[in-house]
């Protein structure tokens, strides 16, 4: 099962109702993630922050008809991560098996916050920087460059290493 932990920000935002935290931990292949909206920009995002690995996804904040789908908007991103990381077809399915059933939570890691915080200043400061030289924020570059910094939580490595490592893909 899914477990999107939102934070307040986001769950005022989208309108969600968090469900009461489960009983037992959800143990999936990749495990749970973390989720927030930067709203200083029109459309706002959605950045994705895995617990593990610390990847991180991003997009725009959509509507599906009057409400924002949360799942349905991380497992697209989650599809187009696992296929730009040469994941395994098999890999995939067993990930998406996990990811089956969602339920949006309220946050429950600190660590993890403090990582979000984090990307959520990077974001800011490209964004910003791209406004100043007048270029287009390509979000994908943006979501690459994100991963492919080291991080100190998991000892100074890249996330995106972490999550092929963690999903078997080379």
């Amino acid at each position: 099962m899914l477990q999107l932990k939102c934070t307040q920000k986001l769950i005022q935002f989208s309108d969600v109702r968090p469900a009461p935290f489960p009983e037992q931990p959800i143990e999936t292949m990749l495990g749970g993630w973390h989720a927030n909206i930067v709203d200083f920009v029109r459309p706002p995002l959605l950045i994705f922050l895995n617990d593990r690995s610390l990847y991180c996804l991003i997009d725009i904040a959509r509507l599906y008809g009057e409400r924002m789908d949360l799942a349905m908007i991380f497992r697209e991103n989650l599809l187009r991560a696992l296929q730009e990381n040469q994941v395994s077809e098999g890999q995939m399915n067993r990930v998406f098996e996990d990811y089956n059933e969602a339920i949006v939570t309220r946050t429950d890691n600190r660590k993890v916050l403090g990582n979000l915080t984090d990307i959520m200043n990077l974001i800011y400061f490209n964004i910003e920087d791209a406004v100043e030289r007048n270029e287009r924020i390509d979000l994908r570059n943006l979501e690459h460059k994100l991963n492919s910094m080291p991080q100190r939580n998991i000892n100074w490595k890249f996330s995106s290493d972490i999550f092929k490592q963690i999903l078997g893909a080379s």
